[in-house]
């Protein structure tokens, strides 16, 4: 079969079917030569410089915070940060020049860890609409980047096509791939294969979803210093997927799995409200320097063990939403905000926070020498907020502006045919995946 045309393998599954596919067939190519002239227009030409003039500067480190401050930013990555010393300096020669005096410059969000599974994610075309609805929520909050599993490889593989940050639609997706754990004795050949098979599909992450390790508990939670990972479906599961080049995030709900995931060394942990009662589980995290979230209840905002977990001089610590990535509404109910300040109303100062959703985020991804900082030869991922939000994370209901790559989005509502060419995007990643 041709790789190149995976068209055509649909085209003739179709042809000899009835007239109700037929037509469907008719209408699809109607959809992608009128659909073709708004989703392939060129984006906006980036002016050769953009300089950003800040009142204040958060650079996703434990610096202090600086004040007067000249972002310029070249091709999409920051090429200066210096003084700002001329207060009357309103133009620039061959750069645009973004005024945000009043207010704090800092790096975008970055959720390593969104669900797209679920009621809320479906709805028409694979609840592609309802996905990108979302998605244009998150951007508005201030997210960057972010993670996303639970759905479909391909479904999201197309919405990370449709997203394509020069054309203003959305924060930059990684495309991860939740499996569920499995016991038995060919539990460690059934996680190679499975990982494998997501690596195949173009998938970035392996999100390792553990529900259950009670009947290895007694095993795993001794005082002995961590010792080489065991032949587990878990630990196996990892290992195959650092050989694939993919990055591994365990989704742990009980102390036991928490334990196993220290031993098999992944690249981050979610931990569920039910895997917060054994500190030694977490301190095996630290001891392990694996980044770790902690997701809040489903049901209520609940109290964290102790604010000290989360302080970043004892682990890395990274945001992640959860099983909520299709909330959309006000900011006040946007997931990765709800986590931020779950944290604060613990007793985590705003300032840690916003070092785990931005620099230790970016620790999980392997992208900290990228991602996660304002920075000389960063990325230029970063957004313009009103107020101080590393004193008062309310401040990140009032984003001005979101920049990725050096280009800033457009966080209004999103334009009538935009679900449309979402689905469509989805849809040719479909029939690519079917001719391959």
């Amino acid at each position: 079969m041709n790789e190149r045309r995976p068209w055509a393998a649909l085209w003739r599954a179709s042809a000899g079917l009835g007239g109700a596919l037929r037509w469907a067939r008719a209408s699809l190519c109607v959809a992608l030569v009128c659909a073709g002239p708004v989703a392939c227009a060129p984006g906006p030409v980036r002016p050769p410089r953009t300089i950003i003039r800040a009142g204040r500067l958060f650079d996703g480190t434990l610096a202090a915070t600086r004040e007067h401050v000249r972002v310029t930013i070249a091709d999409g990555i920051i090429a200066a940060i210096e003084p700002d010393e001329d207060a009357s300096l309103v133009t620039i020669a061959d750069a645009a020049v973004i005024d945000a005096r009043d207010a704090t410059v800092l790096p975008g969000l970055i959720d390593v860890g969104a669900s797209l599974a679920g009621e809320a994610c479906r709805g028409g075309l694979f609840g592609v609409g309802r996905v990108a609805q979302a998605l244009r929520s998150r951007l508005a909050a201030g997210v960057t980047s972010l993670v996303v599993y639970g759905a479909s490889v391909t479904r999201e593989l197309g919405l990370q096509s449709f997203i394509d940050t020069s054309r203003h639609r959305g924060p930059r997706i990684f495309v991860g791939a939740r499996l569920l754990a499995t016991v038995g004795a060919a539990a460690v050949e059934a996680a190679r294969v499975e990982v494998q098979h997501v690596a195949d599909q173009g998938a970035e992450w392996a999100v390792l979803h553990v529900l259950d390790r009670g009947a290895t508990a007694a095993g795993v939670q001794s005082a002995a210093p961590l010792a080489a990972p065991a032949d587990t479906w878990l630990c196996a599961a990892v290992r195959e997927a650092h050989e694939q080049e993919l990055r591994a995030l365990v989704l742990a709900e009980n102390d036991a799995a928490t334990y196993e995931a220290a031993r098999c060394r992944p690249d981050g942990v979610l931990l569920a409200s039910t895997a917060w009662g054994e500190p030694g589980a977490r301190q095996r995290l630290r001891d392990a320097r694996v980044p770790m979230s902690l997701l809040p209840p489903a049901t209520a905002v609940g109290a964290l063990p102790s604010p000290t977990l989360l302080e970043p001089s004892l682990a890395p610590l990274m945001l992640a939403s959860g099983p909520t990535a299709c909330t959309v509404a006000s900011f006040d109910e946007e997931p990765a905000l709800a986590v931020l300040r779950t944290w604060v109303e613990a007793g985590v100062s705003p300032r840690t926070a916003l070092l785990a959703a931005t620099h230790g985020s970016a620790v999980a991804l392997g992208l900290d020498e990228a991602l996660g900082r304002l920075a000389v030869g960063f990325r230029a991922d970063l957004i313009v907020v009103a107020g101080h939000p590393d004193e008062d994370l309310a401040a990140l209901h009032r984003v001005r502006l979101v920049m990725v790559d050096g280009v800033a989005q457009r966080v209004a509502p999103a334009p009538w045919y935009s679900s449309a060419l979402a689905a469509l995007h989805v849809l040719w990643s479909w029939i690519k995946a079917f001719g391959a």
